[in-house]
């Protein structure tokens, strides 16, 4: 118990200190092979085409807590029983004309397994993202998640959950979007992971949709697909392509966007 309330305190000050930060894709930085604290630092050189044109640096940062169900009593691994994990972002965008933009995330989340193959999961999240028009956004969320193990090849999870929204927009306050917009959300998730012939190259794709409650025609969807391969067990090269589409974004903003990314992960 002491150490999980030190592992779900440090997640709350990180996620306190990193930049006010939507629902993104923290699966791909999901990771908990060993029991303790650990975590993983990205650095990325991004070419973006959608909302903007533009060269793009990035960085990222994860620090998670696991408790496992030891297998035997000398086993230092077995099934997951808690995780807390806390995923920060700080993105600067370089445009041709010079001028600069940025956007930055941060991500809690407490998985609970009840079972070996289904559990409870729970998170809080703030972004902004200028790219966007996005000025902060906070949502907040609970639900179920269901992992089925592929042997060998890999691994699927799915996910769903009750998700609520506040936006806070920078458009005109005559225009004809809403400056302010609380919206309740269903967000749903479906991710595999599979290992080419080999764990240290692998590949992870994870598509989310998220309806809102109340009008089934404004809805978004983000599908991320990235290629690990390791150089040494603490480094690893990653190559991914993220697809970002609004049904209905406010005015000036593209539906879709999408970001080729290159970029170094170190695990510790």
């Amino acid at each position: 118990m002491k150490g999980w309330t030190c592992g779900l305190a440090l997640g709350v000050v990180l996620g306190i200190a990193a930049p006010a930060a939507a629902q993104v894709n923290t699966e791909k930085l999901r990771s908990w092979e060993r029991p303790g604290l650990g975590g993983a630092v990205d650095l990325a050189l991004t070419y973006r085409s959608g909302n903007v044109d533009l060269i793009q640096v990035v960085s990222a940062a994860q620090v998670r807590w696991a408790r496992l169900e030891a297998t035997t009593s000398t086993a230092t691994k077995g099934r997951l029983l808690d995780l807390v994990y806390f995923v920060g972002s700080q993105d600067l965008g370089i445009q041709p004309s010079g001028r600069f933009k940025n956007a930055g995330f941060a991500h809690l989340r407490w998985t609970r397994m009840w079972h070996p193959r289904l559990g409870s999961e729970l998170f809080v999240q703030a972004q902004y993202n200028e790219f966007i028009l996005l000025k902060q956004r906070y949502v907040g969320g609970l639900g179920a998640r269901l992992e089925v193990p592929l042997g060998k090849v890999g691994e699927l999870a799915l996910g769903t959950a009750y998700m609520l929204e506040f936006e806070d927009n920078a458009v005109p306050e005559d225009g004809p979007d809403q400056r302010q917009v609380l919206a309740h959300r269903w967000s749903s998730y479906l991710s595999l992971k599979a290992y080419l012939s080999d764990p240290a190259v692998s590949v992870v794709d994870t598509v989310y949709v998220q309806p809102r409650l109340t009008d089934f025609a404004d809805y978004r969807v983000l599908n991320e697909a990235e290629l690990s391969v390791a150089v040494t067990g603490a480094l690893a090269l990653v190559a991914g392509v993220y697809l970002r589409y609004d049904s209905q974004p406010v005015t000036g903003v593209r539906k879709l966007d999408v970001t080729m990314e290159n970029k170094l992960r170190l695990t510790f």
